[in-house]
């Protein structure tokens, strides 16, 4: 192939530099992310994998490829650690094969790579997660994946589209490459992925692995780092396939829906520091201490989504949270039944019970309850922040309806609101 270098580790670090210098934010996100993978020579594999510490390649392989094609393959095997695969699929052929499938589609479209031949890549898989992949590829045994035949002279499995014969998936330390590109493999024996790796959709036995302790969240760490840097350095701008992955790592975090909801409250419900003097038996006292006041508290507004999605199950710790939230900020509370309209309005004082029979049952539309809040305002209430309880599935308002008032949606799938910010509650 054609490059101005020979040896393997100047090749390597010289695609690693057009990375790191990439005008590409997501580019240049994966390139620092990278930094965390050493780069070792291993005649050993037949192209190359990462088994989350270190990328092994082999020399013969790598000098097949052009330059191009040398920063696909780099590009690649970060990807594997980004996108989590260590801990969402199997390390065998076919979890291999189901990563490759992923990561490809995501590299196609970035300038200055070439993919070598023979990789993995087909377009039904566009819309597809890594273990939705997996599981179509297990629902037809039959067939073996076949690379898709590209331009340029890599080694992959064939390259000429020519049917294999179907063979069963492998599960040692260091699988086939199948996708001619490079894939992943057991993990280093310090770096064991989270607890479940390997379990692929759990429709069929699956390889033995070590209990983990601190792969995921290394890399975890290392994709919310790698986030910031480049947010900072492209004028906040977050790279597109970051933003994704921050969105999945927020969502495995799954926090304690009562300490988030508390948490809000009491930022939009703030103390100042009282300094006078508190009784006539401290009149003389040489120390001051200061205790925490909490002036103009305001109304907090709970609408409950009583679009028949939310259980009442739900509803009922909904309600028990309400009435601890107001003893502990002082705060009064306007509750809303709503689903396509605002069915039922209560209002509260601390001390008092919330109702606990929702009205509603029909659609979902968010806008109806921000009307209201704004109708409270426009009278002269002051509402602290709106907490709302739903599945997150019905028509948003706009930035203009919710205005500046704080806004925390307590959601009881997996969604996120557009607008401020969201917890998730376990039915």
């Amino acid at each position: 192939m054609t490059s101005k270098f020979t040896d393997p580790l100047t090749r390597i670090a010289a695609a690693r530099s057009w990375a790191l210098d990439s005008l590409n934010p997501d580019v240049l996100f994966y390139a620092t992310a990278g930094l965390h993978l050493r780069d070792v020579i291993d005649e050993s594999i037949p192209t190359a994998c990462t088994d989350g510490r270190v990328i092994r390649w082999n020399p013969q392989f790598l000098a097949k490829q052009s330059d191009e094609q040398v920063r696909f393959i780099l590009l690649h095997e970060i990807l594997h650690c980004l996108h989590g695969h260590f801990w969402r699929l199997p390390i065998t052929d076919e979890g291999n094969v189901a990563g490759d499938y992923a990561i490809n589609r995501v590299l196609r479209t970035v300038g200055g790579l070439k993919a070598p031949a023979g990789v993995l890549d087909d377009r039904k898989f566009d819309a597809l997660a890594e273990e939705e992949i997996l599981k179509a590829l297990r629902q037809q045994p039959q067939q073996t994946p076949q690379p898709q035949p590209q331009d340029g002279d890599g080694d992959g499995d064939k390259g000429d589209g020519t049917p294999q014969p179907a063979k069963p998936a492998k599960s040692n330390a260091t699988p086939d490459d199948k996708g001619g590109c490079g894939g992943f493999t057991q993990p280093a024996p310090d770096a064991q992925p989270a607890d479940g790796a390997g379990d692929g959709d759990g429709d069929k036995p699956q390889p033995a692995v070590a209990k983990p302790t601190t792969l995921r969240d290394e890399w975890d760490r290392i994709t919310v780092q790698a986030a910031q840097a480049v947010q900072s350095l492209q004028q906040g701008r977050m790279p597109a396939n970051a933003d994704r992955l921050l969105a999945r790592i927020r969502a495995a975090a799954k926090p304690d829906w009562r300490a988030e909801t508390a948490d809000f409250l009491r930022s939009v419900t703030p103390t100042r520091t009282d300094w006078s003097r508190q009784s006539r038996r401290t009149a003389t006292a040489e120390v001051i201490y200061p205790r925490r006041r909490r002036d103009e508290v305001g109304t907090v507004v709970f609408v409950r989504d009583t679009s028949g999605s939310v259980s009442t199950d739900l509803v009922a710790k909904f309600n028990a949270h309400i009435g601890d939230l107001m003893a502990d900020t002082g705060c009064d509370a306007v509750v809303l039944d709503a689903d396509a309209e605002v069915q039922a309005e209560h209002r509260l004082t601390a001390g008092e019970d919330v109702p606990d029979r929702a009205s509603g049952g029909g659609g979902t539309d968010f806008r109806p309850a921000f009307t209201r809040v704004r109708e409270l305002i426009d009278d002269g209430e002051k509402i602290a922040g709106v907490v709302y309880l739903t599945d997150l599935m019905g028509t948003f308002p706009s930035d203009a309806e919710v205005g500046d008032t704080p806004l925390l949606w307590v959601a009881t799938t997996d969604l996120t609101g557009p607008l401020g910010r969201t917890v998730r509650i376990e039915a």
